[in-house]
C-alpha cells in the first residue's frame, strides 16, 4: 500500500473505528493488510490493554517492538494490564519476555499496581521478579499493599518472601544505607503498626518463618482479634484448616470455655470457622462433640452457629440441656432434629432417664413445660411416683396442675394417697385432695386413709 500521508491518515482512522467495533477478525485483516503509522499501532498497543483486548494485543506485540512501549505516564502493556487486572495478558505477555520489573514514571512496577490476587499470583510466578524494589516514595509492593488494607495481597507477598524489616536483605534493594525504608523512613512494620494492622502482619511473618499456619498460630497465643482480622479478609483457605492439629474448631471452644465470659467476638470467630467448613462433629482430639462443649459453656449462639451448620443434635443433648437449665435451647435443638422423646433399641419409648424425666426429677418445670409443648411423652405414674417419693413439692404441684388430664387418673389412685401419707409432707397430701383425690374410695376393702394409717 502506497506510503502517503493521505492514505496513512486513512488507514488511521480505520484502525480507530475497526478496534471500536471489538471485532477481531476484522482487526486480524486490517494489521495484515495495512501498514498503519506507529502512532496508531502505538496508540493500538495501550487501547488494547485499556480494555483487555488480548487478541489485538498479541497481534500489536507479536514482533516484539512495542513490548516495552511507554504511554505518557511510562506504563509498558505489563503494567497497564496489571494495574487494569487482566491476569491472561499478564501471564502472556510474562511468556512474551516483557520487563517483570519494569517502572514508570512514579517509579511504581507492574506488582505495585496489581490488585487482583491472580494477577498478584502470576507476577509472583516470575523469577526475575525483584519483590522489594521501591518506588520514587521510598515503597515497596508491601507497603503499599498495607497503606491500601490489601491484606490478601500482603499475605501473598510475605509467602513470596517479602521483607517488612528495616534492615534489608542482602539481596534486596535498599534506599538508605541497608535500610528498607519509604521517604518517611518507615518500613513495613512502621506503617502496619500506624495503620493498627501490626499484630496481623508480624503474625503473617512469623508464620511464614515458621511454616506455620497463621490461625493455628493466633489461636495459640489467645489472639482472637487477630484471628478474626484473618477470616474477614479471607486470609485463611478452608484446606488450610482442614488438617490442622489440634483441631482449630475444638481448640478455639476450648480457650473460649476456659475464660469467665463469652465475646462477640469469640461468636464471630466460630460462626467464620463453620462458615470456613469446619467439622461441626466430633473431631479426633477429644471424645466430646462440638454441641456438648458448646451446653457446657451454656452458649446459645454458638449452639445455633454449630447447628446451622450441620451439627448432629442427640436426645442426649437435650438432657444436657435440661441439666444444665439452658432452657432456650430445648426449641434449638429440636428444631435441629435432636428427638423430643428417648428411644432404646429397637425403637422403645423410654421414659427413664428422658429430658422430661430429668426436668421433672429436678423440679425444672419451665423446661417440662417447654418439652410437653414440643412432645415429649409423659409417664404419669412413673412422674408422680417420683414427685412424692423425694418430696418434690414444685413437680407434684406442676403435675397435677399443669398436667392434670394426663395425671388425674393417677392422682386419684389410692396407692397414690397412701405412698403422699407416707411421705409425711402435708403440702402433697393437700394437693392431691385438691386435685379431686376421693380420701374415702373403698379400694380392696379399705379406704385410702385406712390402708395408710395401717401402714404408716
Amino acid at each position: 500500500m502506497a506510503e502517503t500521508s493521505d492514505k496513512v491518515e486513512l488507514d488511521d482512522s480505520i484502525l480507530f473505528r475497526t478496534k471500536a467495533s471489538g471485532c477481531s477478525s476484522e482487526i486480524f485483516n486490517l494489521l495484515t493488510l495495512c501498514d498503519f503509522s506507529d502512532k496508531a499501532l502505538n496508540w493500538g498497543v495501550h487501547q488494547a490493554c485499556n480494555i483487555g483486548h488480548a487478541h489485538l494485543l498479541q497481534l500489536l506485540l507479536q514482533d516484539g517492538t512495542r513490548l516495552e512501549l511507554r504511554d505518557d505516564n511510562g506504563n509498558t502493556p505489563l503494567i497497564l494490564c496489571s494495574a487494569k487486572g487482566f491476569p491472561g495478558i499478564v501471564g502472556q505477555l510474562l511468556s512474551m519476555g516483557a520487563d517483570v520489573n519494569a517502572k514508570n514514571n512514579h517509579g511504581d512496577t507492574a506488582l505495585m499496581l496489581a490488585t487482583s490476587v491472580e494477577v498478584i499470583h502470576c507476577l509472583l510466578e516470575d523469577r526475575r521478579l525483584h519483590i522489594d524494589d521501591q518506588n520514587q516514595t521510598g515503597n515497596t509492593a508491601l507497603m503499599l499493599a498495607i497503606d491500601k488494607s490489601h491484606f490478601q495481597k500482603v499475605k501473598l507477598l510475605i509467602n513470596a518472601g517479602a521483607n517488612p524489616n528495616r534492615e534489608a536483605s542482602q539481596s534486596g534493594l535498599t534506599s538508605r544505607h541497608g535500610q528498607l525504608v519509604n521517604n518517611s523512613n518507615e518500613s513495613a512494620f512502621d506503617m502496619a503498626k500506624r495503620m493498627g494492622v501490626g499484630k496481623l502482619l508480624d503474625l503473617l511473618y512469623r508464620a511464614k518463618l515458621f511454616n506455620s499456619n497463621p490461625l493455628h498460630l493466633a489461636a495459640e497465643e489467645n489472639d482472637f482479634e487477630t484471628c478474626i482480622t484473618l477470616l474477614q479478609y479471607n486470609l485463611i483457605d478452608k484446606d488450610e484448616t482442614l488438617n490442622l492439629r489440634p483441631d482449630i474448631l475444638c481448640y478455639i471452644l476450648r480457650k473460649i470455655q476456659q475464660r469467665e465470659g463469652i465475646l462477640t467476638t469469640d461468636v464471630e470467630f466460630v460462626k467464620k470457622l463453620c462458615m470456613l467448613g469446619m467439622d461441626v462433629n466430633i473431631c479426633q482430639c477429644c471424645t466430646k462433640s462440638r454441641v456438648e462443649l458448646v451446653l457446657d459453656m451454656g452458649s446459645y449462639e454458638l449452639a445455633e452457629i454449630l447447628c446451622a451448620h450441620g451439627a448432629q443434635v442427640t436426645h442426649d443433648d437435650l438432657v444436657s440441656a435440661v441439666k444444665g437449665q439452658h432452657v432456650q435451647m430445648i426449641p434449638l435443638l429440636v428444631k435441629y432434629g435432636a428427638p423430643i422423646n428417648k428411644y432404646e433399641p429397637p425403637r422403645c419409648l423410654a421414659y427413664k432417664g428422658s429430658a422430661l424425666d430429668m426436668a421433672l426429677e429436678n423440679s425444672f418445670v419451665a423446661a417440662a413445660s417447654i418439652l410437653l409443648s414440643l412432645g415429649a411423652k409423659l409417664d404419669a405414674q412413673g412422674a408422680v411416683t417420683q414427685a412424692l417419693r423425694k418430696n418434690n413439692v414444685q413437680s407434684l404441684n406442676f403435675l397435677v396442675t399443669e398436667c392434670a388430664e394426663m395425671t388425674k387418673s393417677v392422682i386419684r389412685q389410692p396407692q397414690t394417697f397412701i405412698q403422699a401419707v407416707k411421705s409425711g409432707n402435708i403440702q402433697n397430701i393437700q394437693m392431691l385432695l385438691d386435685a379431686g383425690l376421693d380420701i374415702n374410695r373403698v379400694h380392696i376393702n379399705d379406704t385410702p386413709i385406712m390402708s395408710a394409717a395401717r401402714r404408716a
